[in-house]
């Protein structure tokens, strides 16, 4: 008898320990590697964003073919299935509007989705990211319309609204809505708006007065121009709305500029990010169903900018709290096109491989599905494993930095292979080569010396060859 209820209890406690293990293992997505930008496969996202109002699809690695393309997929299912029909990237919202509002009236062909996309950072001008634009232009006859803004506030930075070109587009567009206030004259109201493009870098106090002049009077023309565009794109009902928030836009670059030039010990991006934030803020307010998503680099969107002291994604869960979702890519191999780290510029561009680490976090990813996945770290089992616990080696850019992901993001996709995007292949040889330019200049400088040297020492040669042969009184020995 005894042995009878000890053998019991050792298989009690036996499935005991089979349902604990079983309600421990992480739950993960799998993802088709051959259908991320399919909205299909991220039907799990609706049971994970309840009471969420702003997703956030951070940017870890500037070129690659696969990121935008999950980012595409995952907002394809926030707009159709959970409400999500505002997005807005990093750069400028007013280069977005002139070139939406120059979208909406084309035929929407795959050359117009091309000119919408340069609004966008040069670097985000590749063939995946137009695909957002060709969806964001089909999604208009559908009873969910999707919109393209930014929440940034540096006018002038998109690949074809660059500087002042951004203000002139924005004129030029709502030229076709309402006629400007007879007080402003475009070349000097163009003028006076320049300072706040560049990176506040023509930017002085004394251009104050100036640049608010010039808000004041773009506000003034929206105000009757805007009520026309509300009429002329029903379709489309966030644009009339965007619009009305430009004024504000503005004046967060005017504070941004004014904060630059208070002194040296001013930190850009920290002063961009704040404002960035507020206007974010902003733009969800103004969304039908106060919902946003955000793209941007991954240091605007982490909960914790240490460089900086201050990111968006900060200043919002200071806000917001978990009705914010961060949604962080990972790579686990492969190529890219990646910006190097550079005091003097972001802009150092170049080819780099990915590979992740051999730390326990990168072992548990690598085996936790033989496809790529999505991970929500939100999940309690995550907080108990010691793999996700501390700090992880995550590659942003150029090399492996140190996260601690349970704080500074809500959810991770891991990616098995990554490649360069789409582009032309002399296109990719000139961007890939760009880091190494003066690496290649030294050695192919190098190299032409070493050949002029080589063919001196044989010309001497063969010149010394040439006299002794000629020489009729060679010496004797």
């Amino acid at each position: 008898m005894r042995s009878t209820v000890t053998s019991m209890l050792g298989f009690v406690l036996a499935l005991a320990a089979v349902a604990s293990q079983a309600s421990n293992s992480l739950t993960v997505h799998p993802l088709d590697a051959n259908d991320l930008g399919s909205g299909a496969p991220w039907q799990f996202l609706s049971s994970l964003l309840h009471d969420v109002d702003v997703v956030a699809l951070p940017e870890p690695i500037h070129m690659t073919h696969e990121f935008p393309i999950v980012r595409l997929g995952a907002i394809k299912s926030l707009n159709e299935q959970n409400g999500f029909h505002l997005l807005a990237m990093e750069g400028s919202a007013i280069d977005a509007w002139a070139t939406q509002d120059r979208f909406i009236a084309s035929a929407k062909t795959d050359r117009d989705a091309a000119d919408a996309q340069l609004a966008l950072f040069p670097l985000w001008n590749t063939p995946e990211i137009q695909q957002l634009f060709q969806y964001e232009a089909a999604s208009w006859a559908t009873p969910a319309p999707f919109y393209i803004t930014a929440y940034d506030v540096q006018p002038g930075s998109g690949k074809g609204t660059y500087g002042v070109e951004a203000f002139r587009l924005l004129a030029d567009r709502l030229t076709t809505y309402a006629q400007p206030p007879t007080t402003l004259t475009l070349e000097t109201w163009l003028t006076q708006l320049a300072p706040l493009t560049g990176g506040c870098r023509q930017f002085t106090l004394a251009d104050v007065p100036a640049v608010r002049s010039a808000i004041e009077q773009l506000e003034s023309w929206i105000s009757t121009a805007v009520t026309v565009v509300a009429t002329r794109v029903p379709s489309v009902p966030m644009h009339a709305a965007a619009l009305r928030l430009l004024p504000a836009n503005l004046r967060g670059s005017l504070a941004l500029c004014q904060g630059m030039a208070a002194g040296p010990q001013a930190n850009y991006k920290a002063l961009r990010d704040r404002e960035g934030a507020a206007f974010a803020e902003m733009l969800r307010n103004s969304s039908a169903n106060k919902k946003l998503i955000l793209w941007a680099h991954w240091s605007h969107l982490t909960y914790r900018d240490a460089r900086a002291g201050v990111s968006v994604g900060q200043e919002l869960r200071e806000k917001l709290g978990t009705r914010l979702y961060t949604i962080l890519p990972i790579a686990e191999r492969g190529s890219a096109i990646v910006i190097f780290p550079n005091r003097g510029s972001d802009e150092d561009i170049g080819f780099s491989w990915i590979r992740s680490r051999s730390d326990p976090f990168s072992k548990k990813m690598q085996g936790l599905s033989p496809s790529s996945f999505f991970l929500d770290l939100r999940d309690p089992v995550v907080k108990n494993d010691d793999a996700l616990a501390g700090l992880q080696e995550v590659w942003i850019e150029s090399r492996p930095v140190s996260l601690s992901l349970l704080q500074d993001t809500d959810a991770i996709v891991w990616l098995k292979r990554v490649g360069p995007p789409q582009l032309p292949l002399p296109m990719l040889l000139i961007l890939g080569g760009m880091h190494y330019r003066t690496t290649l200049a030294v050695s192919v400088s190098f190299l032409a010396i070493a050949g002029v040297g080589i063919a001196v020492w044989r010309w001497r040669r063969r010149r010394s060859v040439h006299n002794v042969l000629s020489d009729p009184n060679p010496s004797q020995a």
